[in-house]
């Protein structure tokens, strides 16, 4: 699958998820160093901000980020789930996207049904994977 189509489901994930989060629980330039799993089941979260370290408790917790990431966060709190994630090997990729205005792409590169491939919400995007990783 292209890049350029990951990043276009990755948001159609995030927008719905987005929306239903209420304003005051969405952090930016947040960055999180560690997780602990307490007695009674619930995460603590220890994060540095812009305004300094703080934490913050949760009774789950969604991670999006590579696993080899995600496995040095929770090494504490689920050992066994850390150790699982370090086993996925990840082949170095390189990828370049560009993306028109469909407007900007010939009449002569368009489907027969003048469609363009791999075009959404009237941007076309084309996708350049490397290092053995085809588009």
């Amino acid at each position: 699958m292209c890049i350029c189509r990951r990043v276009y489901q990755r948001q159609c994930v995030a927008r719905p998820v987005n929306k239903a989060l209420p304003p005051l629980r969405r952090r930016v330039n947040w960055s999180l160093r560690e997780i602990l799993r307490g007695s009674d089941g619930v995460f603590t979260l220890y994060y540095n901000t812009p305004d300094g370290a703080t934490e913050l408790r949760a009774r789950s917790v969604a991670l999006t980020a590579p696993a080899y990431v995600v496995a040095d966060l929770v090494r504490a709190a689920v050992p066994n789930a850390s150790d699982a994630l370090k086993s996925f090997d990840y082949p170095p990729v390189g990828a370049v996207t560009l993306a028109y205005p469909l407007s900007a792409i010939r009449d002569d590169r368009k489907a027969a049904d003048g469609s363009v491939p791999g075009a959404h919400a009237g941007v076309a995007a084309a996708g350049l994977q490397l290092h053995g990783a085809a588009c």
